[in-house]
């Protein structure tokens, strides 16, 4: 791993496992997370009706092993 390693695609963590570990490193490095929503990173697919439309791709953030190390060395989540 590398700090441009992504958690959730290079990984493949799920979003409550990422819940579980975010809740974990914030309070193990003493991080604020204030500004930090796990729905930035796994936002909700969005709904239609029609069962043979594909829905368009949501673009996604980075999340990166590197985000975390700089939160950490900040006492804060940096990112939006």
């Amino acid at each position: 791993m590398t700090p441009e390693t992504d958690l959730d695609t290079d990984l493949q963590i799920d979003e409550a496992e990422i819940e579980d570990l975010m809740d974990a490193f914030f309070t193990t490095f003493n991080v604020d997370r204030a500004g930090f929503t796990i729905k930035t990173y796994f936002p909700d697919s969005p709904f239609s009706w029609n069962i043979f439309k594909k829905p368009e791709p949501i673009p996604v953030p980075d999340f990166t092993i590197g985000m975390l190390i700089a939160s950490a060395r900040a006492g804060r989540w940096l990112y939006d």
